[in-house]
Protein backbone atom coordinates (compact mmCIF):
# COMPACT_ATOMS: atom_id res chain seq x y z
CA UNK A 1 0.00 0.00 0.00
CA UNK A 2 1.14 2.92 -0.90
CA UNK A 3 2.25 5.85 2.05
CA UNK A 4 3.10 9.28 1.77
CA UNK A 5 5.33 8.54 5.25
CA UNK A 6 7.04 5.64 3.43
CA UNK A 7 7.71 7.10 0.62
CA UNK A 8 9.15 10.66 2.31
CA UNK A 9 11.21 7.90 4.63
CA UNK A 10 12.72 6.22 1.23
CA UNK A 11 13.63 9.99 0.09
CA UNK A 12 15.44 10.77 3.20
CA UNK A 13 17.05 7.86 4.42
CA UNK A 14 20.43 5.56 3.00
CA UNK A 15 19.93 2.37 1.60
CA UNK A 16 19.23 0.69 4.86
CA UNK A 17 16.08 2.69 5.31
CA UNK A 18 17.00 3.42 9.07
CA UNK A 19 20.11 6.04 9.03
CA UNK A 20 19.41 9.82 7.60
CA UNK A 21 21.54 10.69 4.41
CA UNK A 22 22.22 14.28 4.62
CA UNK A 23 22.72 14.51 0.76
CA UNK A 24 19.20 13.66 0.13
CA UNK A 25 17.89 15.39 3.01
CA UNK A 26 19.61 18.80 2.03
CA UNK A 27 18.19 18.37 -1.32
CA UNK A 28 14.66 17.48 -0.23
CA UNK A 29 15.18 20.89 1.79
CA UNK A 30 16.42 23.11 -0.84
CA UNK A 31 14.04 21.57 -3.01
CA UNK A 32 10.37 22.16 -1.31
CA UNK A 33 11.23 26.02 -0.82
CA UNK A 34 12.29 26.42 -4.17
CA UNK A 35 9.17 24.85 -5.76
CA UNK A 36 6.65 27.45 -3.60
CA UNK A 37 9.31 30.15 -4.35
CA UNK A 38 8.79 29.81 -8.68
CA UNK A 39 4.93 29.70 -7.69
CA UNK A 40 4.96 32.44 -5.41
CA UNK A 41 6.46 34.47 -7.84
CA UNK A 42 4.67 33.93 -10.70
CA UNK A 43 1.83 34.14 -8.98
CA UNK A 44 3.04 37.55 -7.94
CA UNK A 45 4.16 38.49 -11.67
CA UNK A 46 0.32 37.83 -12.96
CA UNK A 47 -1.36 39.85 -10.17
CA UNK A 48 0.96 42.37 -11.24
CA UNK A 49 0.11 42.39 -14.92
CA UNK A 50 3.92 42.17 -15.45
CA UNK A 51 3.70 38.04 -16.56
CA UNK A 52 5.97 36.95 -19.66
CA UNK A 53 5.14 33.59 -20.71
CA UNK A 54 9.05 33.34 -22.45
CA UNK A 55 10.70 34.27 -18.69
CA UNK A 56 8.25 31.72 -16.89
CA UNK A 57 9.30 28.94 -19.37
CA UNK A 58 12.60 29.31 -19.16
CA UNK A 59 12.87 29.69 -14.86
CA UNK A 60 11.11 26.29 -14.96
CA UNK A 61 13.09 24.59 -17.33
CA UNK A 62 15.90 25.57 -15.35
CA UNK A 63 13.80 24.83 -12.09
CA UNK A 64 13.76 21.42 -13.72
CA UNK A 65 17.54 21.33 -14.76
CA UNK A 66 18.07 21.52 -10.87
CA UNK A 67 16.08 18.52 -10.06
CA UNK A 68 17.35 16.63 -12.54
CA UNK A 69 21.14 17.74 -11.26
CA UNK A 70 19.78 17.06 -7.59
CA UNK A 71 18.28 13.95 -8.87
CA UNK A 72 21.59 12.43 -10.40
CA UNK A 73 23.57 13.65 -7.46
CA UNK A 74 21.34 11.59 -5.05
CA UNK A 75 21.10 8.77 -7.77
CA UNK A 76 25.18 8.53 -7.89
CA UNK A 77 25.81 8.41 -4.10
CA UNK A 78 22.80 5.56 -3.78
CA UNK A 79 24.81 3.66 -6.61
CA UNK A 80 27.90 3.65 -4.41
CA UNK A 81 26.51 3.42 -1.27
CA UNK A 82 27.10 0.04 0.11
CA UNK A 83 24.02 -3.04 -0.24
CA UNK A 84 22.12 -2.96 3.00
CA UNK A 85 21.27 -6.56 2.42
CA UNK A 86 24.18 -8.91 3.37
Amino acid sequence: MFSIKQLIKDMITENDGVSFCPVRILSMGLSVPTVLMFIAGYAASIFQGHFDGQNMALAFTTLCGGFAAIGAGVAAKALTDTSAIK
